[in-house]
């Protein structure tokens, strides 16, 4: 079965950068994320619209 989400470490890992940057993507609502408790969960739909900008509406 696909993931369907990831922490913010492990989407920082996919996307080439740091950790911090995922964060101020995410507090900019650049990047969408969904909260379980007080953790951040990125959704894979979310890291593919942020990836396609041209797909974003």
């Amino acid at each position: 079965m696909p993931r369907r989400a990831w922490t913010p470490h492990e989407a920082a890992l996919q996307l080439g950068v740091p950790y911090e940057t995922v964060l101020r993507l995410i507090h900019k609502e650049t990047l969408h994320a969904v909260t379980a408790g007080r953790y951040y969960l990125i959704p894979d739909s979310a890291l593919e619209s942020f990836l396609n900008p041209s797909a974003r509406k």
